[in-house]
């Protein structure tokens, strides 16, 4: 059943239920009311003593007058039963309102509360930070490090707190006259290593100062870059950074593109899809 129609349903059986408890317990009380106001007169009792044999003693009348007012009290009493009964049923139709009446209370805080979260993070996600990588340069110097600058860009309307980065790689390098040649470089980037701290106003871009990664400390590889005749990148960027409300994003995004050599200016490397940085 929809929860729409259940609370739907629930909002008019309890007051339905205790309509009718009320009306069968004011129906009892009405009924008893009635029958003691109908107590029997002195013509009743002149009847009674007079259905006596003649002859019959005052004391008999007196007693006989006595057990009518004994089994009326009976009967009274076991009418008053059947209004402790109905006191009863309003009592326990009360608590069950009661009840009835506190979870919808409940369930109004719950859904203006809910209503609040919503609001908050509404709120939040309008106003707090937004921050994407928005370009990646290279260049391969003559030490064997492949040097990277990331740009980052803040389109939201607060400031973002505390920007890190790190960067894996991976190159593919066809040497003139050889077998093309892949090697990766960085093993999967931690953020909690990271040495860069950077805050970046809303609606303002920020370049990074130039980090290296080694591609190799072996001659031959570091000669066979130089003799390349073409080499491209793929950089996995890894970044983070926290909103004015402290909760911290995640960044990640993957460029590929030729890399420049250490006689050339920094290569511009071409967003490229997620998938392609699973080095």
């Amino acid at each position: 059943m929809p929860k729409s129609v259940a609370s739907k349903r629930s909002t008019w059986v309890a007051p339905v239920v205790l309509i009718v408890v009320l009306g069968f317990a004011i129906a009892i009380c009405v009924w008893f009311l009635n029958w003691l106001q109908t107590p029997l007169t002195g013509s009743d009792f002149h009847q009674v003593c007079g259905q006596l044999p003649e002859g019959s003693l005052a004391a008999d009348c007196i007693a006989l007058r006595s057990t009518i007012a004994t089994e009326r009290a009976a009967v009274s009493a076991e009418r008053a039963l059947w209004v402790s009964f109905g006191s009863m049923l309003v009592g326990v139709a009360s608590i069950f309102g009661l009840l009835f009446v506190w979870l919808q209370g409940r369930g109004a805080i719950e859904l203006a509360a809910e209503a609040n979260r919503i609001t908050l993070e509404n709120g939040q996600a309008q106003a707090r930070a937004y921050v994407v990588i928005q370009s990646v340069e290279c260049q391969l110097n003559q030490q064997g490090h492949l040097v990277t600058r990331v740009g980052f860009h803040n389109s939201g309307l607060s400031p973002a707190r505390g920007v890190r980065w790190l960067f894996q790689a991976k190159l593919n390098i066809v040497p003139e006259g050889q077998e093309p040649l892949c090697l990766e470089m960085g093993a999967e980037p931690n953020l909690e290593k990271s040495h860069w701290r950077q805050d970046i106003s809303a609606g303002v871009s920020w370049v990074s100062r130039p980090h290296g990664l080694l591609v190799s400390e072996k001659s031959d590889v570091i000669d066979t870059i130089n003799d390349a005749v073409f080499i491209a990148a793929t950089i996995k960027i890894m970044a983070d950074y926290a909103d004015v409300f402290g909760v911290r994003h995640d960044e990640v995004a993957c460029f590929q593109g030729r890399i420049a050599l250490a006689d050339q200016p920094y290569s511009n490397l071409d967003r490229a899809h997620d998938s392609a940085c699973d080095v």
